[in-house]
């Protein structure tokens, strides 16, 4: 009896470990459009002139 607690502790443990590398994060394996600093493409599709201001009361 005591044979099977301790192996089925192991297998929990086991399951856990597998469980939460799983779930790790791999990181990114693709290259992308440079970030969101200043000069990125991305950056550059923000034109100030197009800006909207919007007001109203709650």
């Amino acid at each position: 009896m005591k044979k099977i607690g301790i192996l089925l502790a192991v297998i929990t443990i086991f399951s856990f470990f597998l469980a939460t590398e799983s779930f790790a994060q791999r990181g990114v394996k693709w290259k992308g459009s440079g970030g969101w600093g200043m000069g990125t493409p991305y950056s550059r599709m923000y034109d100030p002139k197009t800006v909207e201001t919007l007001m109203g009361k709650w």
